[in-house]
């Protein structure tokens, strides 16, 4: 009896139970009309181009996987653009030190947070130990959200669940766990490896500056 009521309150009265949400996705999309505003979403859901200029105040965002440990690079990133094309609200993210870059797409004719695992993180080595340390990092996303992760963005500010996905589910493809954790050591070692170069170079430049210290003084 409780399943036909609830049944009956989704369908023949319209007010949204929590299988009704589930079943339509809202949730993935949720927080995201609560920031852009009800005015631009109705835009967005009919894929009517916005004529005029709008202020929209779009929190930093933080990355995650459920019941996962933080991503450092993926944390307190920053939003770098918007796309608006007919019912596609494409979103551009990044890292304050430019090394990361996370994009997604809001579609809201499906009412989906469209992501890409395989194109839409972007990551930069420029031969330092942090960049090498925030590749580690991605690389074990790839891993846990190739391992059936559910995906979440939230409020890096306030920790406020924005949007959140399912699980993933690989299609005709499997997860190669011995060579996801191969390239998360290889990686981590590069970082150490760049650390102890970096430490042995200061080392060698002040055993340097000592050895100059009497012969600039008789000048």
């Amino acid at each position: 009896m409780l399943t036909l009521a609830e049944r009956a309150i989704g369908e023949k009265l319209g007010v949204e139970t929590r299988h009704t949400v589930w079943s339509k996705h809202l949730y993935e999309l949720e927080g995201f009309k609560k920031i852009l505003g009800p005015d631009l979403v109705d835009h967005l859901v009919r894929g009517v181009p916005v004529t005029d200029e709008r202020m929209v105040d779009i929190p930093d965002i933080s990355v995650e996987i459920r019941r996962k440990p933080p991503y450092a690079p993926l944390s307190n990133l920053t939003i770098r653009g918007l796309q608006h094309e007919g019912n596609i609200l494409a979103m551009h993210y990044a890292s304050n030190d430019g090394l990361i870059d996370f994009r997604f797409r809001l579609d809201f004719a499906n009412e989906r947070l469209n992501f890409d695992i395989f194109s839409d993180v972007g990551q930069r080595d420029v031969g330092t130990a942090e960049s090498a340390e925030a590749i580690a990092e991605c690389a074990r996303f790839f891993k846990e959200y190739f391992g059936n992760g559910q995906l979440r963005i939230v409020n890096a500010d306030t920790g406020e669940l924005i949007s959140r996905k399912d699980a993933f589910i690989p299609v005709n493809m499997y997860q190669d766990v011995d060579g996801s954790n191969a390239e998360i050591a290889r990686w981590k070692q590069a970082a150490a490896d760049r650390k102890a170069r970096g430490a042995r170079y200061a080392e060698e430049m002040a055993r340097l500056s000592q050895l100059l210290l009497p012969i600039l003084s008789l000048r």
